[in-house]
C-alpha cells in the first residue's frame, strides 16, 4: 500500500485497476471492504471526469447486468456438471433462479458503489455529478419497477447519502 501512495499513478490508470480489481464477484475480483485502503488510494488519484467515468460504469452495471462477464463461464461449467442427472425442467427453473440471483448481486454491488461515491470521491465531487447519483437513487427508489430487496437497499442509501451530504458544507462542493 505504501507503494502506491507514493506512486504517481494517473486518474484515468486508477479509474482502470479500480474498475479492474474490484467487483461483486469476490471469487474473482478483490472485496471493497477488504482492501479499504487499496480503494482510499485508488480514489485519490482518480480526477472529476474518471468520477463521472465511475459513476457511468456502475449505472450501466445496474441497468443491464452481465452475469456471464461477472461471474465467467467457468462457474456456469461447474455447476453444470452438479446438476447433469437432474430434470431439464428442474435445470431451467433454477437456472432462471440463479441467473436473478446474480443479476440482483451485480446490481447491488453497483447500487452500494453508487451511493458511496460521495464519500469515496469526495475530494473530486461535483455538484452536477452528485445530482445525477441523487436523482438515480430517487428514480430507482420511487419511480422504477424493482424487486423489494432493491428498493429498500435504495432507499436506505438515499437517506444515507442525505445524512452524508448534511455534514458537507456548501463550499466543500
Amino acid at each position: 500500500m505504501t507503494f502506491l501512495s507514493g506512486s504517481q499513478l494517473s486518474g484515468a490508470y486508477s479509474f482502470k485497476l479500480l474498475t479492474a480489481l474490484f467487483g461483486p464477484n469476490t471469487t474473482s475480483r478483490l472485496s471493497v471492504r477488504k482492501h479499504v485502503d487499496l480503494v482510499k488510494v485508488l480514489c485519490l488519484r482518480c480526477e472529476s471526469e474518471q468520477v463521472q467515468e465511475y459513476f457511468e460504469h456502475m449505472r450501466s452495471m445496474f441497468e443491464t447486468p452481465n452475469v456471464d462477464e461477472t461471474f465467467g463461464k467457468f462457474e456456469k461449467q461447474e455447476e453444470d456438471k452438479k446438476v447433469e442427472n437432474d430434470d431439464e425442467d428442474e435445470e431451467e427453473e433454477g437456472e432462471k433462479k440463479d441467473e436473478k440471483q446474480k443479476s440482483d448481486i451485480i446490481r447491488t454491488f453497483a447500487l452500494n458503489q453508487i451511493a458511496n461515491i460521495p464519500t469515496m470521491f469526495k475530494n473530486h465531487l461535483q455538484p452536477k455529478l452528485l445530482n445525477e447519483i441523487i436523482n438515480f437513487l430517487v428514480q430507482l427508489n420511487y419511480y422504477s419497477e424493482n424487486s423489494e430487496d432493491i428498493q429498500k437497499l435504495s432507499q436506505f442509501k438515499l437517506f444515507g447519502l442525505v445524512q452524508i451530504l448534511h455534514k458537507l458544507k456548501i463550499g466543500d462542493l
